[in-house]
């Protein structure tokens, strides 16, 4: 292994959805402003036992991770963002419509007719490491601002992505590499290779 600088490039973010949308198929959301940021987020629990004493653990227990990935968008699809915002209220049909309270975002297959998750796709011709997260969905325009004016919009957007499986326990059906009755064991959050 050598060790020298990490110059990703300049990325696309492409995004796929469920069957019956606009998004059914590979499409171009569009370019950041600046650097997309991917924040893993990874979880943990102390387990303490009296031995130790309060503060200290005797051991530490890891769980899934899921991410957080903000993007400034710059030059982009207006059609394919507001379809974006509304698979990310569940798949709600117009833009500025609000869904049924306490909508599933999961509803079977990825990519499935009901399944409002969305695959968030950064492409990265100059490094050749691109991120497909599979399962996402806009957790806000963050600071929550559509901005209109006469200047080019910049919208700041963060997305989630989760892991998701409609058999949490694996017993059924299980993503690729999982075994039977493993849980979230080797459930995969993002991968190298963009959703064609």
């Amino acid at each position: 292994m050598t060790a020298d600088f990490q110059i990703p490039g300049q990325s696309l973010i492409m995004v796929k959805g469920r069957a019956g949308s606009s998004l059914q198929s590979l499409v171009r959301l569009g370019l950041a402003r600046d650097e997309i940021q991917v924040f893993p987020r990874y979880y943990h629990q102390d387990l303490n036992v009296n031995a130790w004493g309060p503060q200290t653990p005797a051991n530490v227990q890891s769980f899934p991770f899921d991410a957080l990935i903000t993007i400034n968008l710059y030059h982009f699809d207006q059609a394919v963002f507001e379809a974006c915002h509304n698979e990310s209220l569940g798949g709600v049909g117009t833009f500025g419509t609000n869904p049924r309270a306490g909508v599933l975002m999961g509803r079977g297959a990825r990519f499935a007719a009901n399944n409002s998750f969305i695959g968030l796709n950064i492409t990265s011709p100059v490094a050749g490491l691109p991120y497909r997260f599979l399962y996402t969905y806009m957790v806000a325009p963050a600071p929550s601002k559509i901005p209109l004016g006469v200047e080019a919009q910049m919208i700041p957007t963060v997305w989630r992505a989760v892991l998701y499986s409609d058999d949490p326990y694996g017993g059924g059906v299980a993503q690729p590499g999982t075994v039977f009755g493993g849980g979230s064991a080797n459930a995969v959050l993002f991968d190298r290779t963009l959703d064609n």
